[in-house]
């Protein structure tokens, strides 16, 4: 089984967890995800703890998209460019930064009715 994870300071509203085990579930994926209220000096430690529980990788959320960029070790060309990150990858204990939500917000430009 595959461990996922949301970083944030406040996810008491966050349907995350739901939305998530939903598409693992329809996709046949073997996953688990939980969300990680965590406050701004534990974000270095937030990060440790994937290492440390083998989490392949967490999402991440307002207000933290910017404060974790200089604690990983690759961002993608597009997270670099706009200087914000909502996904980390664990790789072997390394981490890689992306930002999905250009993608998605492009693509709601793009649906046709």
């Amino acid at each position: 089984m595959k461990f996922y994870g949301l970083f944030g300071k406040t996810l008491g509203h966050s349907i995350s967890q739901q939305i998530h085990k939903k598409i693992y579930e329809v996709a046949g994926i073997d996953a688990a995800y939980k969300n990680f209220e965590i406050t701004e000096n534990q974000l270095p430690v937030a990060l440790e703890s994937l290492q440390i529980l083998g989490i392949t990788g967490a999402n991440i959320t307002i207000p933290y998209k910017q404060d974790f960029i200089p604690l990983i070790n690759k961002l993608s060309p597009l997270a670099e460019r706009l200087h914000s990150v909502n996904t980390i990858k664990n790789v072997n204990g390394a981490f890689e930064g992306y930002n999905t939500d250009y993608a998605g917000i492009a693509l709601t430009f793009e649906l046709k009715n």
